[in-house]
């Protein structure tokens, strides 16, 4: 049974084209028809495959004000208080 990365999950799942079923996408990509249903349910009620866990470490009496999310290669730094839909956004979620 084969990995995937997330952004392997993503790239597949963008790779789909307009008129292919999950069955031919399935053939195409070599992944099975449950695992593709499987990541585009997980996207449809949030659970994107996009995300790892994160792990928060700031001592407890310390005052937050940023957050930092940190993805591969990348690191956004947002206010605390910042709408969780607009951090979807940028995320492509």
């Amino acid at each position: 049974m084969a990995s995937y990365t997330q952004s392997e999950r993503k790239e597949i799942l963008d790779s789909r084209k307009s008129d292919e079923s999950i069955k031919e996408l399935s053939i195409r990509t070599g992944v099975s028809t449950t695992s593709l249903y499987q990541w585009l349910k997980d996207i449809e009620i949030g659970n994107s495959v996009l995300f790892a866990p994160l792990q928060v470490n700031n001592p407890p009496d310390e005052a937050i004000e940023t957050i930092s999310i940190i993805y591969e290669n990348f690191k956004i730094q947002l206010p605390v208080h910042t709408d969780a839909s607009y951090i979807r956004s940028i995320l492509g979620c």
